[in-house]
């Protein structure tokens, strides 16, 4: 059996942590740590899927979490994802944004470098 592959784009309201800034460096910072997060999870951690930050400024002008799904069983995870940034958005603080960009401070200028090119 051919093993299909395909990918989801998953736009994420960030408006929360957006409250007192809107640049795109504190836009970039959220989402890959989103990204870092989902890649951390032990709910995913069996699943055939790679997870990206996406630039996709056809879609929002924030940064997408890009899903790339290894086989077509796990095509729908789009809901299982939201679920998943919900939650951690929802218990997120300033301090753990803070942290992780220090932590890839980077990773964040790279991507930052790259939206603007």
């Amino acid at each position: 059996m051919k093993r299909e592959k395909g990918y989801q784009l998953i736009e994420v309201d960030i408006s929360n942590a957006l409250i007192h800034h809107t640049a795109i460096e504190v836009a970039v910072t959220v989402f890959l740590w989103l990204v870092d997060t989902l890649k951390k999870d032990k709910a995913l951690d069996s699943l055939p899927v790679e997870i990206e930050l996406i630039a996709a400024q056809y879609v929002n002008q924030y940064p997408c979490i890009g899903v790339y799904y290894l086989d077509p069983s796990v095509k729908d995870i789009g809901p299982l994802i939201e679920k998943l940034v919900n939650s951690y958005m929802n218990s997120a603080s300033f301090i753990d944004f803070y942290k992780f960009a220090i932590a890839n401070e980077r990773a964040v200028d790279d991507f930052i470098r790259y939206l603007k090119e």
